[in-house]
Parts: C-alpha cells; structure tokens; sequence
C-alpha cells in the first residue's frame, strides 16, 4: 500500500467519525446486554458481571471506574494489542461496528483492528453496568469514599 492510498483511507476514516460527531440526534434506545459472552476476541477476557448488592461490590465498582482500577483493568490486555498488527482496511465508524455505541465515537478513534473494537465495546458495556448499579445502590458516599481512599489526587483533598 502507498503512502497516497494510506493517506486516504486516514482521511475517509476522519470524515466519517467527523460526520458522526457532529450529528445532533443519537440514536441511544438499544439497549446492551452486559452478561454476554464474547467471541474469541480480546472482550472474552472480561468476566461477566455479577453483583451481590453489597457494600463490598460497591466499594469495589468504585474503584473500578477510578482511572486506577481502569489502568489496572485494562493495561495487560491493551499491551497485547498494541502488538497486534494495524488493519488499515478496517473501518470502526463504519454504521455496523458503530451501532449502539454512537454517543462512543470519540473513544473509537484510535481503534487499531476488529479486537482491539471489539475490547472497547465490551470495556464500554462493563463501566455502565457498574454505573447503573452504583445509581441503583443506596450506599451513598461512603463507597465512594473507601473506593478512592487509593486515589492520591482524591484523598489529598480530604486532608486539605
């Protein structure tokens, strides 16, 4: 492939999450179903969600959702990727892979092939259910609390 044939894929590339960026209306009714499996792709290696409505798992989403608990989550499976080899023929704006996850589009920017979109779907799809059930749960700050108590930045303010 030449440099004008790359450099025009890029530009079809940019165009279309442009396109979809800037559109005003989201179609946001479909709903995910965050227990299901994944095929043999990168998203197989998060575990199914399962939630016992304990203190415990609350403290635990917490963290998860802190940018601690996703560097932790994600950085062995993202350092294999980034091994993995760019498909350049692979479109992740394209409305097939896009679907559902249109208010997304920004994080599939830099999407380097099918598993690496795949990863990022599934990732996706784990951090609302533990939004969803942090929203559902009456335990307030004090989860909140505990779960970021690791947080440098968060715990110096409470010392302040």
């Amino acid at each position: 492939m030449d440099r004008d044939d790359w450099f025009s894929k890029l530009t079809r590339r940019y165009n279309t999450w442009k396109e979809l960026y800037h559109k005003e209306k989201h179609n946001l009714t479909v709903l995910k179903d965050t227990q299901t499996g994944y095929g043999g792709t990168f998203a197989n290696r998060i575990k199914p969600l399962s939630y016992d409505a304990g203190f415990k798992s609350d403290v635990a989403d917490e963290f998860a959702l802190s940018w601690m608990g996703q560097a932790i989550e994600q950085t062995p499976s993202l350092l294999e990727i980034g091994l993995s080899p760019i498909d350049l023929d692979y479109d992740p704006f394209d409305v097939d892979n896009l679907k559902g996850y249109e208010e997304f589009a920004l994080d599939f920017a830099e999407v380097r092939n099918k598993e690496h979109h795949d990863f990022l779907k599934a990732q996706i799809d784990k951090n609302n259910a533990r939004r969803t059930r942090l929203a559902a749960s009456r335990r307030g700050m004090s989860a909140a609390l505990l779960g970021n108590i690791l947080d440098p930045i968060k715990t110096l303010y409470l010392f302040l």
